[in-house]
């Protein structure tokens, strides 16, 4: 059985080799990491899946889209994007793409999702909600890395958070996230746990003292799971986005 063809466009080395080791064996994979290179390899590679990033150097993605409408294959398509303003939001639904992923990301996720995207017959678009991408774009902002499990926990804590701000994060919460990975409790809060204490460690001390207490003698105090979840769904209730 052949294999589909994907092609993953991103300015970034790392993205597009560790994306292309976790997808090894299960598609033809080329890669490139500016929009003219990938204008070329749509024409001559023919992918039936194109993983790209907005913002490239030469070609942005949506004017690389135009560039698919005029293939022989139509491809499936996966966006990426580390920004989302309301320009940029205009634009991307008036081009064709069947799903949106902020970045930072979990590249074992979003490998699923282009293995789960490939084989749908349906072209329907998937966006995440504002919530979500604030939420996405305020744990960067606390440079806290989607490499950890935890990332993906802390993302559906806060949502959780947020639409039931009395729920109790260990009766409620943790159990909650881990029926829908399919894990222990216990070992949500413990993922959550680490990805908090890492970005804490490396932490940029003038945007977490925005955030979080100091203590006397001005160092940043590493908050625990609950106070850092709630404090990142108080600041996003300020913004307006629940």
């Amino acid at each position: 059985m052949d294999l589909q063809r994907l092609l993953i466009i991103d300015p970034s080395e790392i993205f597009t080799h560790d994306l292309t080791r976790r997808l090894e064996g299960s598609f033809q994979i080329k890669a490139c990491h500016d929009g003219y290179t990938a204008q070329s390899l749509i024409c001559t590679f023919q992918p039936h899946v194109v993983v790209m990033d907005l913002m490239m150097k030469g070609l942005d993605g949506a004017a690389l889209t135009e560039c698919i409408r005029h293939n022989e294959i139509q491809p499936k398509i996966l966006i990426t994007t580390f920004f989302m303003t309301p320009f940029i939001e205009r634009l991307v639904r008036r081009i064709p793409f069947d799903y949106l992923m902020y970045k930072p990301c979990d590249s074992t996720v979003l490998a699923d999702r282009i293995c789960e995207i490939s084989a749908d017959p349906c072209r329907d678009i998937i966006m995440p909600t504002q919530a979500q991408a604030c939420t996405a774009q305020l744990l960067q902002t606390l440079n806290v890395s989607a490499n950890h499990k935890g990332y993906r926990y802390l993302l559906c804590a806060v949502e959780i958070h947020q639409n039931q701000p009395d729920c109790s994060m260990t009766k409620d919460i943790y159990p909650a996230i881990g029926r829908r990975f399919n894990i222990r409790a216990d070992a949500v809060e413990r993922d959550i746990r680490r990805a908090i204490g890492a970005a804490w460690v490396n932490c940029d001390s003038h945007i977490w003292r925005m955030y979080f207490d100091s203590d006397r003698n001005g160092d940043i105090c590493r908050p625990t799971n609950t106070v850092f979840i709630s404090t990142i769904a108080q600041r996003l209730a300020l913004r307006n986005v629940i």
